[in-house]
C-alpha cells in the first residue's frame, strides 16, 4: 500500500498535515531545503487549482439550474407563440403560407384508430350451479378501451338476445337455457367508435347436462339470423 494517498484530495491533505515539520528541519529527514521549498510551493498551487476547481464545480451547477430555468421560460413562451401562430393559420384563407413563414409544420391529419380484433380461441367451463363460464383471447390495437358485447339465442336460427358488455376477456352465462340443446353466443368487440369482427360459437349440451362448444368463428352473412 503506498504511503502518499492515491486520491488527489487526499494526498494534498496528507502533505499538508506533515509541510511545517518538514520545513522546519529538512535535514534531519534527508532532505534538502531546495525539495522542502519546492514541496512547499507544489502544494501551494495544488491547494489554489483544487479551490479553483471547487468552485468551478459549483459555479458549473448554479449555471446549470439557471439555464434550465431560462430555457424554461423560453420554452413555455416559445409553445404559446406557436400556438397562436397555428390559431391564426386555422384562420387564415392561406393556411400553408402561415405555417411555411413560421418554419413550422402543419397539424398532422389524424389516422383513424384501428378495430378491435376478432373474440378466439374460447374455453368453455361448467360451474357446480350449471352457469357457463367463457374465456378467450382477442388482439386489440395498443391502448384501446375495448368492452365485449355478449348475445346469446336458443338454437340455431332468430333472434340474438343481449345478455352483457364485458370489460374482460370472459363472461359468465348464469342461467343458461339447457334444455334447448343448442345455444349460439355472438361476441363482439368494441371501442367507442368502431366494431370489431363479431365471433359466433355454438354450444351443445349432451347427457347430464355436460357443455361444449361444437363451433367457433367469424360471423358470416347471414348467420347474425
Amino acid at each position: 500500500m503506498s504511503t502518499v494517498p492515491r486520491e488527489y484530495d487526499e494526498a494534498v491533505d496528507w502533505l499538508a498535515d506533515r509541510i511545517a515539520a518538514w520545513t522546519a528541519d529538512p535535514t534531519a529527514l534527508g532532505l534538502s531545503v531546495e525539495e522542502v521549498t519546492a514541496l512547499s510551493a507544489s502544494l501551494s498551487e495544488a491547494s489554489t487549482s483544487r479551490g479553483t476547481a471547487f468552485q468551478l464545480r459549483i459555479d458549473s451547477k448554479d449555471a446549470t439550474v439557471e439555464y434550465h430555468q431560462r430555457a424554461g421560460d423560453m420554452q413555455s413562451l416559445t409553445r404559446q407563440a406557436v400556438a397562436k401562430i397555428r390559431a391564426f393559420a386555422k384562420g387564415s384563407p392561406t393556411p400553408g403560407a402561415v405555417y411555411s413563414a413560421a418554419s413550422i409544420p402543419p397539424p398532422a391529419d389524424r389516422t383513424p384508430s384501428a378495430a378491435p380484433g376478432m373474440p378466439e380461441q374460447f374455453v368453455l367451463s361448467l360451474r357446480p350451479d350449471g352457469a357457463l363460464v367463457f374465456r378467450f383471447r382477442c388482439t386489440n390495437p395498443a391502448n384501446a378501451a375495448v368492452t365485449y358485447k355478449v348475445e346469446r339465442r336458443a338454437g340455431a336460427q332468430g333472434p340474438f338476445e343481449f345478455l352483457e358488455n364485458a370489460k374482460k376477456r370472459e363472461f359468465t352465462d348464469e342461467n343458461p337455457p339447457v334444455n334447448s340443446g343448442i345455444l349460439v353466443y355472438k361476441v363482439t368487440a368494441q371501442t367507442s367508435t368502431k366494431d370489431g369482427v363479431a365471433a359466433i360459437l355454438m354450444v351443445q349440451f349432451g347427457s347430464n347436462n355436460q357443455a361444449t362448444i361444437v363451433s367457433q368463428g367469424p360471423e358470416v352473412t347471414g348467420q347474425a339470423g
